[in-house]
């Protein structure tokens, strides 16, 4: 049987024996030593994957707790940590970190995070883990004092501050150490990251409601840092500057935050104080206008017979006067700081409810007499306060402080 295979014994030698100078082989890419040192220094990234995790759960527990996933209220976000001048600046100086780990919805933590993702794995692997790590939490914490520095009435959440630093610290690592880099990378990594980094400033100054204070404090904090952190990639020359430059950053960064927070504009006095003053502020005036109200219906009745003047002194005396000594308690209790902005108003609040009390008080006293002095007296008492009040409306409840609200609280947010 006859096959259609060819004939091994037949078939032409290969080429390489037929003409050996024919054989080329493939040009073996030789790994740059850059890879070798990246890899020996900071096997992985550890803290990115961590801060990810932290911030996506914050958000997710906020979400859970009813406040809103796509755009919460100023004031609900208040309890969690988010950087407001008032209240960090009264004393809650806690709020410049945990600010970083807040997000005002959906789209701003998965953008935040993306961001992260993409520059932090590289960055952190240049300078090691835990000198990654300080970058990562001074710089949240100078951002946050950039924000309020310039933002007193937002309040101001997001880990973009931080991740601006760690862009600025790439920028940094790329300017002080190229020596370690393959030829040609330094200059791309650089066209990417500030390409990056401009889109997103132009971005923020074009649309209302971001602060790019943060933005820019977080970059140039980065950018110091890190030119204070950068370490060569050599193991031996990395041995000897380890320590020294850590010590030199660190110390940088404190000196960097103290300065800065020294320098930042106060709230003047107790923000929580002043905030309690408002809701009793509010309060307060609805009262004065129920009570006349209450006290107008029961001369009403009296004129015509439907109510004694003794049901009426006691109506008066256990629906006015307990309502306008508990008032004048509460505000005496709260005891608003001189320097307050809002000490002119609740001086005046104050003498209102004092009047008002001794007004009612001196009522109820001219009817269980029949005192016409001491009617008198009331009217006298009565025609005060509505002064005050006058006084009152006119002043306003703004406080004599450039930046701050009319009314103690928060506007909308202002991602960062």
């Amino acid at each position: 049987m006859e096959s259609n295979e060819p004939n091994p014994a037949n078939a032409p030698p290969p080429a390489w024996q037929s003409d050996p100078g024919q054989f080329r082989p493939a040009p073996v890419r030789v790994p740059h030593p850059f890879f070798g040192a990246l890899d020996a220094a900071t096997k992985r990234s550890v803290y990115v994957p961590i801060l990810i995790a932290i911030n996506v759960i914050v958000y997710v527990v906020m979400g859970l707790s009813g406040i809103g996933c796509l755009m919460p209220a100023a004031d609900s976000t208040l309890p969690w940590g988010v950087n407001y001048w008032p209240l960090t600046t009264s004393g809650e100086w806690w709020r410049l970190l945990t600010s970083a780990f807040v997000h005002f919805g959906l789209f701003h933590v998965a953008l935040n995070m993306w961001a992260l993702y993409a520059v932090g794995k590289f960055t952190e692997r240049l300078y090691g883990n835990g000198v990654f790590l300080l970058i990562y939490l001074l710089s949240a914490l100078l951002s946050g004092v950039a924000s309020i520095t310039w933002e007193h009435v937002a309040v101001a959440a997001g880990a973009s501050g931080a991740i601006f630093a760690i862009y600025g610290a790439l920028m940094a690592y790329l300017v002080f150490q190229h020596g370690s880099f393959p030829q040609g990378a330094v200059a791309r990594l650089l066209r990417s990251t500030m390409g990056f980094i401009v889109i997103n400033i132009v971005f923020g100054f074009s649309v209302e409601g971001i602060s790019n204070s943060a933005h820019l404090g977080g970059l140039a904090s980065g950018f110091v840092l890190g030119a204070v952190f950068a370490r060569p990639l050599d193991a031996e020359r990395q041995k000897r500057q380890t320590v020294p430059k850590v010590l030199a950053g660190v110390t940088l960064g404190v000196v960097m935050l103290a300065t800065w927070i020294a320098l930042v504009p106060k709230y003047p006095s107790n923000y929580r104080t002043d905030a309690a003053f408002k809701d009793s502020f509010d309060r307060i005036i609805a009262d004065a206008q129920q009570t006349d109200l209450k006290v107008n219906a029961l001369i009403n009745q009296s004129r015509v017979g439907l109510i004694t003047d003794t049901a009426f002194s006691e109506q008066v005396e256990k629906n006015v006067v307990h309502q306008w000594a508990a008032n004048v308690n509460e505000l005496e209790a709260l005891n608003l700081e001189p320097q307050s902005p809002f000490r002119p108003l609740f001086d005046k609040t104050l003498k209102l409810a004092r009047l008002n009390r001794d007004a009612y008080q001196t009522l109820v006293a001219a009817l269980g007499e029949d005192n016409q002095a001491k009617m008198e007296e009331f009217n006298r008492l009565k025609s005060e306060a509505g002064k005050v009040e006058v006084s009152i409306f006119s002043l306003g409840s703004a406080p004599k402080l450039k930046g701050t609200p009319r009314k103690p609280g928060p506007a909308a947010p202002r991602p960062q």
